[in-house]
């Protein structure tokens, strides 16, 4: 047999470890850049909200009290959702709505259209007796129901199949994503720009 020397076999040729480094992190940066833009609200989002608002039969609204500092803003996001309620698109179209108002406390469904699935994780309500006295004379008691929360995640979770407008406070802009629009209102944004023209 033959014997090689080490100086006979070819040289390997590849790249060098500071390449492999470069190439390494310039993935990596990539990446992160496409799981940003991915993530964050952007231009590219009003057309797949648009076609999820039209086409899901079931909508939300969810004014967000939570980190406004009250007063003019509070009315601000408030108003947006009245706005979106009593206007444009929603006057228009015939949509299943869910409406929630979120402050420090929780959540309260603006509304009774919840579905089965939607309640089944809500706690029993809490009563209180009202006295009322009828024409003759008789003393009746009847149970009034009290505010029910619900926390924010719930009331997120709650809309997870809905097409849905989160109105919160903030520099007065909107961001969209596939499956909702985030609206931000402050003290000097006017809510009647807040009805969203979007087809």
């Amino acid at each position: 047999m033959e014997k090689h020397s080490k100086e006979a076999l070819p040289k390997k040729s590849g790249l060098s470890k500071n390449m492999k480094i470069g190439l390494t992190l310039g993935a990596f940066a990539a990446v992160l850049i496409i799981a940003f833009f991915m993530l964050s609200g952007g231009e590219d989002n009003v057309g797949a909200f648009t076609d999820y608002l039209y086409n899901s039969p079931k909508s939300a609204i969810i004014m967000d009290l939570r980190g406004s500092p009250g007063g003019q803003a509070n009315s601000n996001i408030l108003q947006c959702g009245v706005n979106l309620i009593s206007g444009g698109f929603f006057a228009s179209e015939n949509k299943d709505l869910l409406v929630y108002a979120c402050d420090e406390k929780g959540c309260m469904a603006a509304n009774t259209s919840i579905s089965d699935d939607e309640t089944s994780s809500l706690s029993g309500e809490a009563a209180t007796e009202n006295k009322t006295i009828d024409a003759s004379g008789n003393s009746t008691m009847e149970e009034k129901a009290e505010p029910q929360y619900i926390s924010f995640d719930q009331a997120l979770y709650n809309m997870r199949s809905r097409a849905y407008f989160h109105i919160l406070y903030g520099e007065g802009k909107k961001e969209f994503f596939p499956n909702h629009v985030e609206v931000f209102m402050n003290e000097t944004t006017d809510p009647a720009n807040c009805d969203l023209k979007i087809r």
